[in-house]
């Protein structure tokens, strides 16, 4: 019998009953003993790879100073840019998220992340205002494409990158 349903009514009175019980028992201490994941703990700051990461390591390994990995992206803003909150604003993201201060080394000769307590990225300015508009978006495009080329360094981060390209005056 392939089908649950049909070795189910092929018990016998007494045994379903008794199948009907047990689930309701357990059922009953699910409700009353939810699982709880543990925290793990921060102390150490240094965690297994998870299968992703250690896909990612594993093909940095086997190619070193690759880009294939890289997932460039980029967002047109109008308007006035206050740089300072910006840089401000990514800061408090990067504090907030373990993932955005998480680096790759190896301990015991096993992959291992370790979470940075604290990480500062660069924000660079470029203003390409001077040029004209055609210039403009050929040197754009130009920097988003060496930009997408430059490999992460897993070991000593930051594993993110941030540029602002000015192109005009507001």
């Amino acid at each position: 019998m392939s089908n649950l349903s049909e070795q189910i009514a092929q018990l016998s009175p007494e045994k379903r009953e008794l199948l009907l019980r047990q689930l309701q028992q357990r059922r009953q201490q699910t409700k009353e003993q939810p699982r709880l994941i543990e925290r793990q703990s921060r102390a150490a700051n240094i965690f297994p790879l998870s299968f992703a990461q250690q896909r990612l390591w594993f093909l940095d390994q086997l190619e070193p100073n690759s880009s294939a990995y890289n997932m460039p992206a980029a967002l047109k803003l109008s308007g006035q840019l206050n740089i300072r909150a910006l840089r401000q604003s990514l800061l408090e993201i990067i504090r907030r998220h373990e993932s955005l201060r998480t680096v790759f080394s190896t301990l015991n000769e096993q992959p291992v992340q370790i979470i940075l307590p604290k990480l500062l990225i660069a924000i660079p300015v470029i203003d390409l205002r001077a040029l004209s508009s055609a210039q403009r978006q050929k040197e754009v495009r130009w920097l988003a494409a060496q930009a997408a080329e430059v490999p992460f360094d897993l070991v000593n981060g930051p594993l993110l990158r941030v540029a602002v390209l000015k192109l005009a005056n507001f």
